[in-house]
């Protein structure tokens, strides 16, 4: 069985949600939801619904790998956010230009709306992520 993951791509103001399809190691952009007072329950319902085993979170990062202003500020959101949830198994995926290749998505498809940039780079996170999934299993 595969285990079901949900990736978030955390913002003052929104987050992006994506989770992983059950037959294969590819991601599925779910929603976005208002970081807002119903956070928490509509996670909650998320996680239970889809009996998510595993939350990937978006972690910024330079090209080069290192620390951004914004990580530390994301890595903090993050832990607040799953002590919230009582969700422990979770981590972080450098989200590197996630944003960018959300637009990028929106800008070549008819499919996709500016609203839906925060769950596109979800998923984008959560497919780099699977992808080294895949690389470790083909090794």
């Amino acid at each position: 069985m595969i285990n079901k993951i949900l990736a978030l791509d955390l913002g003052q103001k929104k987050i992006g949600v994506a989770i992983s399809s059950n037959m294969s190691l590819s991601s599925t952009p779910l929603i976005v939801l208002a970081n807002d007072s119903d956070l928490i329950t509509n996670l909650t319902k998320i996680i239970s619904e889809n009996q998510i085993n595993q939350i990937v979170i978006g972690c910024p990062r330079n090209i080069d790998g290192s620390d951004t202003i914004q990580t530390s500020n994301i890595k903090n959101m993050a832990k607040d956010l799953m002590t919230k949830l009582k969700f422990n198994n979770y981590l972080f995926q450098d989200e590197f230009l996630s944003s960018k290749r959300a637009q990028e998505i929106i800008n070549q498809s008819k499919q996709y709306s500016a609203d839906d940039e925060d769950m596109l780079a979800a998923s984008l996170i959560l497919d780099d992520y699977l992808k080294i999934i895949e690389n470790k299993i083909n090794q």
